[in-house]
C-alpha cells in the first residue's frame, strides 16, 4: 500500500481520498497540505497566497501554516530559487512554484549550475531536496513567451528528476514518494489545462513508472502530461479500425 512506503509524517495525514474522483488541482492541494505537515517544508511562489491560490493548489495554506512557510514572493525567479537552494542544503525541503515555466529560465543558473550539481561536487556532503513546480502549455490568450513546454530542456541536465503528472492519481502517488526519498531537485511540469479536469482515482499505481493506460494490439501511442488525454481521445476515435495501446510515460 502507498501509505506504508511513506515517511511517518505523511502516514499521519489522511490526504488519500475516499472519493472515486478528484480534480487535478484538488490532488495537488491535498499533497501540498500534507507536505506542510512536515516542518522542513516551505512553499515559495508568486501569487500563491492570493484568492486563486496557484490554480487552486495553495488556497488557504498560508492561513493554516503561516506566511513564514507559505511565502508569496515578488517577481524574482532567480532570487527565490537561489533562496530555496540554500535552504535545501541546510535541511529544509523547499517547494518552488513557477507560475510559468518560461520564466523559470531566469533561474537556470541556480537550478543547473548549483542545485543539480551540489551532491556530485561535494561528494554527497549536501543533499538538495527541492520540488520545483512549473506550469506549462497553452491556454486562453497565452503569448509565445508564456506557453512553452520545456521538459526536453530540463531532461538533458544530470541531477534532475523530471516528471509530468497527467492525472490526479499520479499527483497523489508520485509527489509523496519523491518527498520521502529524494536527495536532489525534482522538476515537475504541470499543464495548465489539467487543473480543472476531474479524474478517477487509483492510488495503488506504482510511483514514477510508465503506465499502460489503454490496452491495444496494433500500435502504441506514447505520451506525457495533457497529451495522454489527447492520445486516449485519438485511440477512441480509431477504435473501430485500429487498436491503440496508450502509454503514459509519467
Amino acid at each position: 500500500m502507498l501509505l506504508q512506503r511513506l515517511p511517518l509524517f505523511l502516514q499521519k495525514v489522511s490526504f488519500i481520498p475516499m472519493s472515486e474522483t478528484m480534480y487535478y488541482s484538488e490532488a495537488l492541494h491535498r499533497v501540498m497540505e500534507a507536505f506542510l505537515e512536515d516542518p522542513r517544508v516551505i512553499l515559495l511562489g508568486q501569487n500563491i497566497n492570493d484568492h486563486k491560490g496557484m490554480f487552486g493548489t495553495t488556497i488557504g495554506l498560508a492561513e493554516r501554516f503561516g506566511e513564514d512557510r507559505v511565502i508569496d514572493v515578488p517577481i524574482c525567479e532567480e532570487a527565490m530559487t537561489g533562496l530555496a537552494v540554500g535552504a535545501a542544503t541546510q535541511g529544509l525541503f523547499p517547494v518552488v512554484i513557477h507560475i510559468r515555466n518560461d520564466f523559470a529560465l531566469l533561474s537556470m543558473n541556480q537550478l543547473v549550475n548549483l542545485a543539480s550539481k551540489f551532491r556530485y561536487m561535494f561528494g554527497g556532503a549536501f543533499d538538495v531536496p527541492i520540488l520545483v513546480r512549473m506550469v506549462i502549455g497553452r491556454s486562453w490568450g497565452q503569448g509565445a513567451q508564456h506557453s512553452q513546454s520545456l521538459q526536453a530542456v530540463f531532461s538533458h541536465f544530470p541531477g534532475f528528476t523530471v516528471i509530468m503528472p497527467s492525472n490526479a492519481s499520479s499527483v497523489l502517488v508520485d509527489y509523496p514518494y519523491l518527498l520521502s526519498c529524494s536527495k536532489g531537485p525534482i522538476i515537475s511540469l504541470e499543464h495548465r489545462l489539467l487543473y480543472g479536469l476531474e479524474f478517477a482515482i487509483d492510488t495503488n499505481i506504482e510511483p514514477l513508472k510508465a503506465r499502460v493506460v489503454r490496452e491495444g494490439k496494433d500500435i502504441t501511442l506514447v505520451a506525457t502530461s495533457v497529451m495522454v488525454l489527447e492520445a486516449l481521445r485519438a485511440a477512441d476515435f480509431l477504435r473501430n479500425s485500429i487498436s491503440c495501446e496508450v502509454v503514459d510515460l509519467n
